[in-house]
């Protein structure tokens, strides 16, 4: 063998590369290469079968291992596809009570019947299933291992869903993978709720880093969150996701002093999803000083329309109250309700967040539109200069979609050489006077401007514009709904135009 396959590193490349992108559904471009490989010498079969076999997306191959007896493929006629090659499965059972379904399902079919002992995959790092049916939910057990680092599953509505299933494969994961680093889950069910052991059972996942849960009781998601604040000391993510349309508490007990500070020392992303603004609010006063580098907050505030400009006060204010104002870098807040008459925020409302120095990423996606001018936005600049995205979009009620922005060009030359980190900027803006840049401009690092509903009506005066703020290639687009789309099309073309003939005339 030569002596460059001799190195593992050099070796292990190599082989990857024959195996593929691993990301793409977890198949391997060249199998039978590497099966190929494999067989060459001793030297090469373990590291090749080690790729081959390294992430699976199907457990068909597994089946093809058993013996020929196990499985028979036949040609069946579909009426979209034709003639099709299906997987029967024998289960010990005379050969035409073999299951004619999906190869997966059959694939667990046969695994419960030979009754596979042990972990099926020794080594095994990451486990996700999705489950429709849990007549087989003590399958997924057979490939928990000791070296598992990432477990997800997802548990469909329509699923005859017994909590002690649940609860009991947890139990399981926790006994035999203590050291899982990342845990997802998915519960679609409105018919039962969690009982109380579900939190504690979560609570025993001490070595957890990343946590991701999806369920109905909203309730259940906020107060398991007490129980997790001394038990997940590594926790560095959290996505909490609930769908309840159900008002919650109006005291969830932190007004009696239970809880003072947030004990998640090592929280760095949150990402909570509620219907009511109530929820996330309380959300963040359980996490009290967390060191928050990153915050998603999704609402839909269903029943909560009548004042809706003081609710998203209320929640700007419990952000600033409660979240870590150095440590902040991400800050994205979106509101999923249109409303039929969208409300306005004004500067004051958001004044609150001006507080975060160190915000490089920024998007307020509100049902009340954010009306501001051009002297407000200098404040905003300055009091983020470490911007590299900025989103502020605008809706729209059904009336005609053409409106006229406080913001002028003239905020884009404030953005330019205050925020010279920024990179993508999304704003609506009144092109109605075009101006000369004035000094200093010119100097900027956009690559990527969305005006949204921005109206244009004189496109070469707003590309000759853009042309001297941004000396780079920049992108410009407009809302796929804009009924100014083709101008801004022909504005986007005119600016690439022209900085491509000034790179050349300095390149000369």
């Amino acid at each position: 063998m030569h002596r460059c396959l001799q190195i593992a590193e050099v070796l292990d490349i190599i082989l990857h590369i024959l195996g593929g992108d691993p990301s793409h559904y977890g198949r391997t471009l060249y199998p039978s290469a590497l099966a190929a490989l494999a067989r060459t010498c001793h030297a090469l079969s373990e590291p090749a079968l080690d790729v081959l076999w390294e992430k699976q997306n199907t457990l068909m191959r597994v089946i093809l291992c058993l013996p020929t007896d196990c499985w028979i493929f036949v040609d069946e006629h579909d009426g979209n596809c034709g003639m099709i090659q299906v997987l029967i499965l024998r289960l010990g059972m005379d050969d035409d009570a073999g299951c004619r379904e999906y190869p997966s399902r059959n694939a667990l079919y046969i695994l419960e019947e030979y009754r596979l002992s042990g972990a099926l995959f020794p080594y095994l790092r990451e486990l996700r299933f999705y489950a429709d049916d849990l007549r087989y939910w003590k399958v997924p057990n057979m490939f928990l291992t000791a070296t598992l680092k990432t477990l997800g599953f997802t548990i469909e509505e329509y699923a005859d869903l017994t909590w002690k299933k649940v609860t009991s494969f947890l139990a399981d994961v926790t006994r035999i993978a203590p050291n899982l680093g990342t845990l997802t889950m998915g519960i679609c069910q409105a018919n039962q709720d969690p009982p109380p052991s579900l939190s504690f059972i979560l609570a025993n996942f001490h070595q957890l880093k990343k946590l991701s849960i999806d369920m109905l009781d909203q309730d259940f998601l906020i107060s398991a969150m007490r129980t997790w604040s001394s038990s997940l000391p590594y926790l560095t993510g959290l996505h909490i996701n609930s769908r309840d349309e159900h008002p919650p508490p109006t005291d969830f007990g932190f007004t009696s002093g239970i809880v003072s500070s947030s004990q998640f020392k090592s929280l760095k992303n949150l990402c909570i999803n509620f219907k009511h603004l109530s929820s996330a609010c309380a959300t963040l006063q359980l996490l009290d000083q967390a060191p928050l580098a990153e915050l998603i907050v999704c609402m839909t505030d269903y029943g909560e329309n009548v004042g809706r400009t003081l609710n998203i006060q209320h929640l700007l204010n419990t952000i600033a109250a409660h979240c870590s104002h150095a440590a902040l870098k991400t800050l994205r807040l979106l509101q999923g309700v249109d409303a039929n008459e969208p409300d306005y925020l004004q500067f004051y409302h958001i004044q609150p967040l001006l507080v975060y120095r160190n915000l490089e990423d920024i998007m307020l996606d509100f049902d009340s539109n954010l009306r501001i001018n051009d002297e407000q936005l200098k404040q905003m600049a300055i009091a983020w200069p470490h911007l590299s995205y900025l989103s502020i979009p605008f809706r729209l009620d059904e009336r005609p979609r053409i409106f006229k922005s406080d913001l002028t060009l003239a905020s884009l030359e404030i953005l330019t050489t205050t925020c010279l980190r920024l990179r993508s900027l999304l704003i609506n803006i009144d092109t109605s006077h075009a101006t000369r840049p004035k000094e200093g401009s010119g100097t900027g690092s956009l690559r990527e401007l969305d005006v949204d509903w921005s109206p244009v009506s004189e496109s070469a005066a707003v590309a000759a514009f853009l042309t001297s703020v941004f000396p780079q290639p920049i992108e410009v687009s407009s809302h796929e709904s804009s009924p100014f789309r083709d101008e801004w099309r022909e504005v986007s073309y005119v600016v690439k135009t022209r900085q491509s003939r000034r790179a050349n005339a300095t390149r000369t």
